[in-house]
Order: structure tokens, then sequence, then C-alpha cells
């Protein structure tokens, strides 16, 4: 196989940076649903730049694994810094989703 098929079947890297909260969270889950309706072999979002994740933030983790779900597709998030972490654990989110450090 060529190349162009072998990439076609690694997950779509998606790194993110800076806060992610009221300010952004909703255009942000918009951009990864719509990234997902348009990948066929998963999702990795890297998390490793993203020091802070208020409510708004969990909650649009929370579409976007839906949104993966009704997609059929898988969407890893890597790379969560201690708070963005403890904010995923205290809301039992670290349960649904596919976490990698």
């Amino acid at each position: 196989m060529g190349e162009t098929a072998q990439s076609s079947r690694r997950p779509l890297l998606i790194e993110l940076g800076g806060d992610i909260d009221l300010e952004n969270a909703a255009s942000l889950g918009d951009a990864l649903c719509e990234a997902i309706d348009r990948t066929r072999s998963g999702m990795i979002v890297d998390l490793s730049a993203v020091p802070f994740i208020d409510s708004r933030g969990i909650a649009m983790m929370a579409r976007v694994h839906e949104h993966a779900i009704k997609q059929q597709c898988c969407v890893t998030w890597r790379g969560l810094q201690p708070w963005p972490a403890r904010v995923v654990t205290i809301t039992g989110l670290d349960a649904l989703l596919v976490i990698e450090q």
C-alpha cells in the first residue's frame, strides 16, 4: 500500500492549547464534532497544552464523546494536565472517555 492509504488509517490528531472555558468551549465542540464527521479513522485530541478546563469544557468533552459514538468514531483524549485531569475524574467523565496519558 502507498503512503496515502496508510496515512488515511491513522487517527486525526488535533492539538489544543490554552484554557477551555465559557469563551471557547461551544465553538471548540462544534469544530471537534465537524472533524469527527470528516474522519473515518478516529481522532486523538491532545490536551497537553491545556492547563485549565471549566464546566463548559467538561460539557464540551461529553458532547464530543456522544457525537463520536453516534458517528461510530473513537476519540482518544491525551495529555491531560493535573487540573483538567482532576476535573474529568471528579465529574466521572473518566469512566466514559478514552483517556491516554
